[in-house]
């Protein structure tokens, strides 16, 4: 099995992906038909939409995936491209559940492109979107749910993300202001406040996000988390130059 392969070549220990094939294999699931259920049935492989092992998962078969292409860039079977002025060598490039292989005698989907600029007189956008067939696209705009091209230091940008945040009590990186707009959603989920309606906080939040070991819950501090992802980032930019 690939995801078995890839795990081992990774090291990974035998409890930790008996646990994954018993997640994979006890799946059951039922289709409508014509509105009501049909009985259960095991579906032995997969899981199920929006299983939240699904992105784990895709990031342990994506791992084989592109170390394959490394490769094949270094056997000369597939050839990427250089950038200038002593950058790095790219093959490929992958951001959530997205790959884009980068490379020569590749042709280009025009009809899922589209053509923006930067510091370019629209004009010659247009002209050039013209020319290719494709969309033209002016900043700012929307990657993946992430407003690319506005200031992301005013908090009016981050009303989006926010709105996200509420509904869905995902955890995101932001300035000061938004983390703490963030935590407060967290509080009031915690304590099971609804709207503007606010409950008892009987423990104090500092209490809730220390670790448990120290007898607290351990929920964690987006405040540290975002400290953390800055820190980890620098830490590439510092021994990893060839880094993107």
């Amino acid at each position: 099995m690939y995801l078995d392969s890839i795990l081992q070549q990774m090291d990974f220990g035998g409890k930790l992906w008996n646990w994954i094939k018993w997640c994979l294999s006890s799946n059951r699931v039922s289709i409508l038909v014509n509105e009501p259920p049909t009985n259960e049935f095991p579906i032995k492989r997969g899981v199920r939409q929006r299983d939240p092992l699904s992105p784990f998962l895709f990031i342990i078969a994506i791992e084989g995936h592109s170390v394959s292409l490394k490769e094949a860039c270094n056997c000369h079977i597939f050839q990427g491209i250089s950038l200038p002025h002593d950058g790095p060598y790219l093959s490929h490039l992958m951001y959530v559940d997205d790959v884009t292989f980068v490379g020569e005698c590749l042709r280009i989907n025009l009809l899922k492109s589209k053509v923006f600029g930067i510091r370019v007189d629209s004009l010659d956008i247009s002209r050039l979107a013209s020319i290719l067939h494709c969309e033209r696209v002016e900043f700012p705009l929307t990657y993946l749910g992430l407003r690319i091209g506005e200031n992301m230091k005013l908090a009016k940008h981050w009303k989006s993300i926010v709105d996200k945040f509420n509904s869905k009590l995902s955890m995101w990186k932001a300035p000061k202001k938004i983390i703490e707009i963030l935590e407060g959603i967290r509080r009031k989920f915690l304590w099971g406040g609804v709207d503007n309606k606010r409950k008892i906080h009987w423990v104090s939040w500092d209490l809730v996000t220390k670790p448990k070991h120290k007898g607290c819950l351990g929920v964690g501090s987006l405040s540290s988390l975002n400290i953390a992802l800055l820190a980890k980032w620098w830490w590439h930019l510092k021994v990893e130059s060839s880094s993107l």
